[in-house]
């Protein structure tokens, strides 16, 4: 048998002649200077381009060219295989290994685990990314790009501010249409970045000529990487990738990504293992025509809600955007579940939550107290660190907690075997849904719903509203609005009103840590 050590030395000897004649193709006609030691030979795959087809392109097509013609890769193969046979740019030229590719090989081969988690990371994303690739005809090592970039993740963040697999700066993101909002970001979605991606990297190529000085501007900016070229151009110098004074940065990223290509297409060769992955699809957009809770779709696609994010984490809140995009993404064992479900809701059911403009006086406990929720909802559900909040902010208010926290009560209720009686209550002036339901302790959609009204709906003096409530509770509470005074604490207030501590927190969604302000309005339920 004979032993790998010699078929690879076989490979770098018959590979040997083939380098000089590979030469990177510059723009502007320069040649590049090849006048460097190349430490080592890449040794060709073994469905690399042989010396004869490259001479049938001419010396410098195959730069010029996209990539290969990805449609005729075949279907009935594994995704990384798909990966390997739509390489355009390590099989057509620079097969010898430069010193900066070189040094970032070593590194790789210093992970072994690293195309384990590679894959691992990729596995949800790379079927969308190559399908997007092949359609466009683009070389494939455009998909190890995300890998370098955030290592497939769709929450990553860089110091300086990129985000998402593909790493967008606001300002490009925005110029390559995704939006970034206070509900949402683009470069995090992995549908619209992908798309955004290749839009910036076939603009980059169109306008360099060179998939090199393309990936670098992708890196650098197109600035940066023009001006380098105008500089060597003044100097006599070769204008190519290799030859360009660059940002330390982008002089290792294109060497990055050269290197995890040459490992992608070779595992074996290089002792590593990489897991392969299936090539099918894993997720797809699906249309709503209405905002909907991320928890609540969760539920309905039968996922979890850590899976279900993992899909959309263009969303910045718990809920999805009020103007777009209007879809989800979803598991494709998951449409079809989500689906008859959505199609199923009322509109009542549909929103959960309402968005509230803080005005000046208002706190966190307040906010909460007059919708029913608590500040551990509100803030969760706005991702507030504190209960500092600022005139103007604008917040989403959870209704579903207290819908759930009803329900509950209502359970315990029945439990005890407890009859339900009606309550006929007429509208006073400056009455509201949220203070009706905490005086009469029933949950605010019910109430809505016995009447056949929505939260939503305005009520009117002097109008009847039935309310239905346990035997235990007939009468509903006085509604006393206490203004907190210098020198005043929870435990003296509700000393002075005689009624429970544990009570007086709960109405008004406090804690043993709250602190009170003067000025602050604290609301009690008495009896009448």
């Amino acid at each position: 048998m004979i032993s790998l050590r010699l078929i690879r030395a076989g490979l770098v000897i018959s590979f040997a002649t083939l380098a000089t004649a590979c030469s990177h193709h510059p723009i502007n006609g320069q040649t590049e200077d090849t006048s460097n030691t190349l430490e080592k030979i890449i040794p060709a795959p073994i469905h690399g381009i042989s010396e004869e087809s490259l001479k049938k392109t001419g010396e410098g097509q195959e730069i010029k060219k996209r990539g290969r013609d990805n449609n005729n890769i075949s279907e009935n193969i594994k995704l990384w295989q798909k990966v390997r046979e739509g390489f355009v740019i390590v099989q057509a030229f620079d097969l010898p290994v430069r010193p900066r590719v070189q040094k970032e090989l070593n590194k790789l081969l210093n992970k072994p685990d690293y195309l384990k988690f590679i894959s691992r990371r990729a596995q949800p994303y790379l079927y969308h990314i190559v399908g997007e690739i092949e359609k466009r005809n683009m070389p494939m090592e455009i998909a190890l790009l995300a890998a370098i970039e955030s290592a497939y993740k769709a929450k990553a963040y860089s110091r300086v501010g990129a985000a998402g697999v593909w790493q967008f700066m606001p300002a490009t993101g925005r110029l390559y249409g995704l939006e970034q909002n206070w509900w949402y970001d683009g470069r995090r979605d992995i549908v619209a970045s992908t798309r955004a991606a290749l839009d910036y990297l076939e603009r980059l190529y169109g306008y360099f000529g060179d998939w090199h000085l393309a990936f670098a501007a992708y890196n650098a900016g197109e600035g940066k990487v023009g001006r380098a070229i105008k500089r060597n151009r003044r100097a006599n110098k070769g204008t190519d990738y290799w030859s360009l004074s660059l940002p330390r940065e982008t002089m290792a990223y294109v060497p990055k990504i050269l290197a995890l290509s040459y490992v992608i297409l070779q595992p074996e060769y290089y002792g590593l293992f990489l897991p392969e992955i299936e090539n099918k699809a894993v997720f797809r957009p699906v249309k709503i025509d209405a905002q909907i809770a991320l928890e609540r779709a969760a539920k309905m696609a039968g996922t979890s809600l850590n899976r279900f994010k993992q899909f959309n984490a263009g969303f910045k809140r718990w809920v999805t955007a009020p103007d777009g995009p209007d879809y989800l993404i979803l598991p494709i064992e998951n449409i079809v579940s989500f689906q008859r479900k959505f199609a199923s809701l009322s509109p009542e059911e549909r929103q959960q939550w309402q968005r509230h403009r803080v005005k000046r006086g208002e706190s966190l406990s307040l906010i909460a107290s007059r919708y029913g929720t608590t500040v551990k909802a509100l803030k969760r559900a706005n991702k507030l660190k504190s209960n500092r909040i600022l005139i103007g902010q604008q917040l989403i208010i959870p209704l579903e907690t207290h819908f759930y926290a009803a329900k509950k009560s209502k359970t315990r209720s029945t439990k005890k075997g407890k009859k339900a009686r009606s309550v006929i209550h007429t509208v006073k002036k400056g009455e509201t849904w949220w203070e009706l339901a905490i005086a009469y302790q029933v949950n605010i959609r019910q109430l809505a719903k016995w009447n056949g009204k929505r939260t939503s709906d305005t009520l009117r003096i002097g109008q009847k509203l039935t309310i239905l409530q346990p035997g235990s509770i007939m009468k509903k509470n006085k509604k006393v609005e206490y203004r907190v005074r210098r020198g005043d604490a929870l435990w003296r207030i509700a000393r002075r009103f005689n009624v429970a501590l544990a009570k007086l927190k709960k109405w008004n969604h406090l804690s043993n840590a709250s602190l009170l302000h003067p000025g602050q309005i604290i609301t009690l339920y008495l009896p009448r």
